[in-house]
């Protein structure tokens, strides 16, 4: 299986931290996927904050990711959830 990379932002109030487990949604508000990750987490992650999780698909539901990144660099946004989040 290929490791891909998702992005997106994280979904409000999807973050479940539970011992060394992490849950959390990325959506596109169109789709959303759940992410399962445990590892550091950037200091930068948070909620209706953009990401970037880099991993494999379990299914088209969940997502298990290695590696988190939390990303503000808009260059990095699709432009279509920069418009929908009130950016230019």
């Amino acid at each position: 299986q290929d490791k891909i990379r998702i992005g997106g932002m994280v979904k409000k109030d999807s973050i479940n931290i539970n011992s060394d487990k992490i849950n959390f949604i990325i959506t596109d508000f169109n789709n959303e996927i759940n992410v399962v990750y445990s590892g550091l987490i950037p200091n930068l992650f948070q909620e209706s904050k953009g990401v970037v999780a880099e991993g494999f698909l379990k299914d088209k539901n969940y997502f298990n990711a290695e590696k988190i990144l939390a990303k503000h660099d808009e260059n990095y946004m699709p432009p279509n959830i920069k418009e929908q989040i009130g950016e230019k």
